[in-house]
């Protein structure tokens, strides 16, 4: 979908006129999206968002690793000694 922008006749302001595309469908009216897709800042934020999260439990998945293994090393000193 491409929009013409240009006046239909000189002088006058332009106006949006919608150009279809060939094998593009033309959506009626009444069947536009309903939604709006988020702006870059947005989807910039959402995308720094998951990746702290994700940060976070791989820190968290770390430190448990680290625990047991202390935990595993301490009990096999205590069996030994």
């Amino acid at each position: 979908m491409a929009c013409n922008w240009r006046p239909e006749r000189q002088g006058e302001e332009a106006e949006p006129r919608r150009v279809v595309r060939q094998g593009e469908p033309e959506l009626a009216a009444d069947r536009q999206p309903q939604y709006e897709a988020p702006d870059l800042l947005t989807q910039l934020e959402d995308l720094l968002d998951q990746v702290w999260r994700s940060e976070a439990d791989w820190r968290f998945n770390d430190r448990l690793d680290l625990a047991l293994k202390w935990t595993s090393v301490g009990r096999s000193a205590r069996r030994s000694g």
